[in-house]
């Protein structure tokens, strides 16, 4: 996952996994410092898939799924 932003540019990965009994927190926070948007958030499935959300508004808790897009909270 990428998410771009004019103080904010590079890659964050995310990997599925966890230990005896339990499970790792697929959930990502970003800082977008002053700014109320990210520019982008930019997707790579681990199918191949690529997605990309433009203007995506800050401070709110965004859901994605693969192929249907931004989920309504």
């Amino acid at each position: 996952m990428t998410v771009v932003h004019q103080n904010l540019d590079g890659p964050v990965v995310v990997e599925i996994g966890g230990g005896y009994i339990s499970q790792s927190d697929f959930r990502l926070h970003f800082g977008l410092g002053k700014a109320t948007k990210a520019d982008a958030i930019e997707i790579r499935w681990p199918s191949g898939l690529a997605q990309r959300f433009e203007n995506v508004p800050g401070n709110q808790v965004v859901r994605i799924r693969e192929s249907i897009g931004i989920m309504k909270n």
